[in-house]
């Protein structure tokens, strides 16, 4: 009955989508995709599907040329033709489909975001952001207080309060089947998730846009919602969300510093240095506490097993791969034996080369040098610092993902909770010419670029 509703909702929600302004359309899909992504089997793709929809139907060639959305939206395309095309060989099911929905989605939703900028301005983005804003403090209040009273945790997760929010996943955790690592009593992920590194990951990403919005807008709200993102990622109890939280945040202002030099070869210089200097300081400031070691040692080493497990079975189907969901089954029959319970092989990489072989593989390596350098572009604008600052923290929203999901059980694009931040941040990045700031002795930009919420 709840497929049956959802199949026929779609055709109103298009028809929705179509009338309302694209900024709401945004904010719409925004609140499904992290609300509701686990209200049924077929709730991710429905909703990607019709986002995706959506945005075929409301994007169209932006009035200012933008350098960079061709080849972003390419590759978005070949991945999602790649992925759906491996359901051939892939379990039968929706997982191949969902993956596809998402690519698809993700490029015509940024090309309606690039529209929407060069329409409406920043504050069109801003709108969104606030009102994604109560998703967001919901979600570090629940990590907090979960992670500091885990009964009402526990009492969450194994009622039906949850159902809407993570299907039966919640339920689920007292199986072993279902268990996962939000049990445990130092950690917690809100009521959105039960996998304390996916938590970290969506908080993480929505945590820079946020402050990418406040440094191009000039606005303070964003940063008081950034900062209990940021004391929820701590209590996540992820070692990588709590890396990624000093690294992030600290390149990006290093990365923006080093757009403002006049030489190249420095400017070149600087960044490589500053990525260096957030990865080391990071590492050598979470190496002083015992037990970040020893339960990095505990984790590493079964994934370095996982990995390991990972690349026989690519050396034996290098082309194909296994398919989408054959990993598990693979594991499941004892195919690959690895002394201890895990599904996901924790590299976006390794598991995109399983899921949809060489071809998808390629694509998500292409789609990581397609926003880097579109990342790198945008800081060559001539910008004010604090534009220059925004741009770096909006990028930096998709290397969250890309390095995240180089250790943890996540996609190079994330999760469904985060793609409405990842689209906004892609609609400022390929519209950094047009939201930088006329300065003296330079030709006057985009008029709308000086509006602000």
């Amino acid at each position: 009955m709840e497929t049956l509703v959802l199949l026929a909702a779609i055709p109103v929600l298009l028809l929705i989508g179509i009338a309302v302004r694209r900024s709401w359309m945004l904010t719409g899909l925004g609140w499904a995709s992290s609300l509701f992504s686990g209200v049924a089997a077929l709730g991710v793709p429905v909703f990607a599907v019709v986002g995706g929809l959506m945005g075929l139907l409301r994007g169209r060639r932006p009035a200012q040329p933008v350098r960079g959305l061709s080849a972003l939206v390419t590759v978005l395309m070949v991945g999602a033709v790649v992925a759906a095309a491996s359901a051939v060989w892939s379990e039968p099911g929706p997982l191949a489909f969902i993956t596809a929905a998402r690519w698809f989605a993700l490029g015509t939703l940024t090309v309606v975001a690039v529209n929407m900028i060069q329409s409406d301005g920043l504050p069109a983005a801003g709108k969104i952001l606030a009102a994604m804003a109560p998703v967001a403090l919901a979600q570090a209040a629940t990590t907090v207080l979960f992670r500091f009273v885990p009964t009402v945790e526990a009492n969450y997760y194994a009622s039906g309060l949850s159902r809407p929010f993570l299907g039966g996943a919640g339920q689920a955790l007292t199986t072993e089947q279902g268990y996962n690592n939000v049990v445990a009593l130092e950690r917690a992920g809100g009521f959105l998730f039960v996998s304390v590194n996916r938590a970290s990951l969506v908080m993480g990403i929505m945590l820079v846009t946020y402050l990418a919005y406040a440094a191009l807008a000039r606005k303070r709200w964003p940063i008081w919602v950034a900062l209990p993102l940021a004391g929820a990622i701590v209590a996540t109890g992820s070692k990588t969300g709590l890396a990624l939280l000093i690294v992030m945040p600290l390149f990006a202002f290093f990365l923006a510093r080093a757009a403002g030099s006049q030489r190249p070869a420095g400017r070149i210089g600087a960044v490589l240095v500053a990525l260096v200097v957030a990865v080391v300081g990071a590492q050598v400031f979470l190496s002083t506490a015992d037990e970040y070691v020893q339960a990095s040692a505990d984790t590493l080493t079964p994934r370095l097993i996982l990995w390991g497990a990972a690349l026989n079975a690519i050396g034996g189907s290098p082309v194909f791969g296994l398919g989408f969901g054959n990993w598990t089954r693979e594991l499941e029959a004892g195919t690959f034996v690895l002394g201890f319970s895990s599904r996901p092989v924790h590299n976006w990489l390794l598991q995109a080369w399983l899921d949809g072989g060489l071809g998808f593989a390629t694509a998500n390596v292409a789609l990581v040098i397609v926003v880097l350098t579109i990342m790198l572009r945008a800081q060559t604008v001539n910008a004010t610092k604090h534009e220059r600052l925004g741009f770096a923290l909006a990028g930096t929203a998709f290397l969250w993902a890309f390095v995240h999901g180089l250790g943890d059980n996540s996609s190079v694009i994330g999760d469904p909770q985060n793609l409405v931040f990842l689209i906004l941040a892609g609609g400022v990045l390929l519209n950094a010419q047009i939201l930088a700031s006329p300065r003296a002795g330079t030709a006057p930009q985009f008029a709308i670029a000086n509006a602000r919420m």
